[in-house]
């Protein structure tokens, strides 16, 4: 019951405080290895696990183990090529991930549990590159989206792809400094094209932002998995005008010459209804 929530809890935005986890992108290629790094020493945490999400946006949980016991619970799917390095009396918990393949691309997140809460670490995009290929792929999206608190909007991109056996995923990812990582489901509107050589497909991809908050800014990639090759757009960077804008308030006292409060964030004029300006 306790992992079954674990996809619910992830949408939801756990607070990621007491997870060390690097974020961002990891990019290795078809056969090598690499190690995931995580820890946390929090008293009350339990279990620690590493999840993963895959580009075809299914929910995995690779691994799980006791905080002070190095015995760790490898999944089936997993057991072969994937190994967890535990040092309890540190927190640490690092995945390893060995002769890497294209299906390991993917979001991986550390989670603890603490008696009946979960956490999520920031999260990590592993990108597995194969080592060469032909594959015809070319990503086009707006490089800058301006909006204002509370505005709607369709982040777009175009991507023209060869065909190929096997599944074409198209999927949004964004980068911030300060939030987790996060893949986004995409619908997808594709047509078939060809030269007399080339024979393709021209697909578009929106994402909806609606009531834009200052949690929505970042930068979003337009990312295209085809015929075992990842490929990200250069992103949309979407930045959020007038997130908190400069304010003074102004309390009346028996030695100041103020009656009224000045408010000269518009944001909070239209929170505040007892602003006056």
């Amino acid at each position: 019951m306790i992992f079954s929530a674990l996809a619910i809890l992830l949408l939801n935005g756990i607070k990621t405080s007491d997870i060390i986890q690097e974020t961002g992108i990891r990019t290795a290629k078809v056969g090598e290895t690499v190690t995931l790094r995580c820890s946390c020493q929090h008293n009350s945490v339990s279990y620690l696990l590493w999840y993963q999400q895959s580009l075809e946006r299914k929910h995995h949980i690779v691994s799980k183990r006791m905080k002070h016991s190095t015995e760790t619970t490898i999944y089936p799917a997993y057991k072969k090529r994937f190994q967890v390095v535990a040092r309890p009396e540190e927190g640490v918990n690092d995945l390893i991930v060995t002769d890497l393949q294209p299906l390991d691309s993917g979001m991986y997140y550390c989670v603890v549990l603490a008696f009946n809460a979960i956490e999520f670490g920031q999260g990590i995009f592993l990108h597995v590159k194969t080592s060469s290929s032909n594959t015809q792929l070319s990503i086009h999206q707006p490089p800058l989206k301006l909006l204002h608190l509370g505005d709607s909007v369709n982040l777009s991109c175009s991507v023209s792809a060869e065909r190929c056996e096997g599944e074409q995923s198209l999927y949004w990812f964004r980068r911030t400094a300060s939030q987790p990582a996060l893949m986004y489901p995409s619908e997808i509107r594709c047509a078939g094209t060809s030269n007399g050589t080339f024979y393709g497909i021209n697909c578009t991809s929106h994402l909806e932002l609606n009531m834009a908050r200052s949690s929505d800014a970042g930068t979003y990639h337009c990312t295209l998995a085809s015929c075992g090759v990842v490929v990200f757009g250069e992103g949309t960077k979407v930045e959020i005008a007038g997130m908190w804008s400069s304010f003074f308030i102004f309390l009346p006292t028996k030695h100041s010459s103020f009656n009224r409060m000045d408010c000269t964030s518009k944001r909070l004029q239209s929170l505040l209804s007892f602003c006056v300006v």
